[in-house]
């Protein structure tokens, strides 16, 4: 299980915020999906390139403004992953924890 670090957006389970994968960060969203009205079972992962100290330290709301300006301007997503969340105990601001199923990148035909 990789740790969730932040929590930026919650509902019903975490929506958005930075998590490690394979011993690297990654802001992590899921999107809302219009067709079914109700977010995707599909999380997009943008690795963001801050080191682990500065994470301990960070601010990590403007982190996170800093993360959805890039995402708005069209930077694609460096993986994609179908999440299963677990908590140490019940509450959306308790200790979150996260195994990622990974998903083919369908950029280069995999």
């Amino acid at each position: 299980m990789e740790k969730v670090l932040y929590i930026s957006d919650y509902y019903d389970r975490p929506i958005s915020g930075i998590a490690t994968a394979n011993g690297r960060q990654y802001y992590f969203v899921c999107p809302f999906c219009e067709a079914l009205d109700d977010y995707s079972d599909t999380y997009l992962l943008y690795e963001i390139d801050v080191p682990a100290k500065s994470l301990r330290d960070a601010d990590y709301s403007a982190l996170v403004d800093d993360i959805e300006e890039m995402i708005v301007e069209r930077r694609p997503p460096h993986l994609k992953a179908k999440p299963s969340f677990e908590r140490t105990t019940p509450g959306a601001n308790r200790p979150h924890f996260v195994a990622w199923a990974w998903i083919p990148d369908d950029r280069q035909g995999g």
